[in-house]
């Protein structure tokens, strides 16, 4: 365990895993550095993982699967021999991702600036979670469905997930997600500037989710289908709706309730069509 923490005997397992891993799964996989520091810190730069395309004409086509610029992990470790995990920080930067054929029936490309997380209370035996800080920021993913034929429904039982979650705060920050189906010509995208969410909680055993504060500002959202142009007005088959902000307070989900505090909501579409404020008027006692 000593010799895990020398950097040649680091070097030295480098080498040997990812030639090993190379010829296991056919595909080249280079890792530029690992580092692993007393107790628990591990980082990992330079990943990339290759697979070998096909011959087209006597020229190959290779799949870059996978560019890593580093990953950086630290985690307590006296915690864990009592059954809990305290994340001191998992940093994952500058990646770029391509499933290529991997998955059947979808392709998912894109990148990922950096993504940060904290998390101190992690327990195993009670099923328990805190996740102090999420920060997301950069990144873009494309999803590109190349087969819609359904498959069967799968009826294999799975074990209750009991577990409960605090998350004290999520931020977003120039992300955006786009799926496209060829087979009926569907394309949908969002985008968001900026989302924060501030101390939200789900009980996944009760189905209770709830949080305090949701903000959401420079977001756009867009759905096409057909090949035909978009009319003039409202279009269902052709909208896009821009300069979205949305702020919520004591959002709650428990089975059929769903209670919100709607602070502010404004919107544009392509249409004209405009959201500027919602106002909300309490009944009077005769209603």
């Amino acid at each position: 365990m000593v010799l895990l923490y020398i950097p040649p005997v680091q070097n030295l397992l480098r080498r040997e895993v990812t030639a090993y891993a190379s010829k296991a799964t056919g595909m080249q996989i280079q890792v530029e550095r690992i580092d692993l520091r007393f107790p628990l810190n591990l980082l990992v730069r330079g990943v990339q993982v290759v697979q070998p395309g096909s011959d087209t004409a006597d020229i190959q086509h290779p799949d870059t699967l996978l560019n890593l610029g580093s990953l950086n992990v630290r985690v307590q470790a006296w915690p864990l021999l009592k059954g809990k995990v305290e994340v001191d920080e998992v940093t994952l930067s500058q990646v770029a991702v391509n499933s290529a054929n991997l998955i059947e029936g979808m392709q998912i490309k894109g990148v990922l600036g950096r993504f940060f997380l904290q998390s101190h209370g992690v327990d195993l035996s009670n099923e328990t979670a805190v996740v102090n800080r999420t920060e997301l920021s950069d990144t873009h993913i494309q999803l590109l469905m190349t087969d819609t034929t359904t498959t069967p429904k799968d009826t294999t039982a799975s074990a209750p997930v009991n577990w409960k979650v605090n998350l004290h705060q999520l931020k977003l920050k120039n992300v955006s997600f786009g799926m496209k189906l060829p087979a009926d010509s569907m394309k949908m995208a969002a985008y968001i500037g900026e989302a924060t969410i501030d101390d939200a909680k789900a009980d996944l055993k009760n189905q209770f989710y709830g949080l305090k504060q949701f903000l959401l500002s420079g977001a756009s959202a867009s759905y096409d289908t057909g090949e035909a142009q978009p009319s003039e007005g409202f279009d269902a088959s052709h909208m896009a709706v821009r300069n979205i902000r949305i702020g919520l307070d004591s959002l709650l989900y428990e089975g059929r309730n769903m209670n919100a505090v709607i602070r502010e909501i404004t919107m544009e579409e392509r249409s004209g069509l405009s959201i500027t404020c919602l106002l909300y008027t309490s009944p009077s006692p005769r209603d």
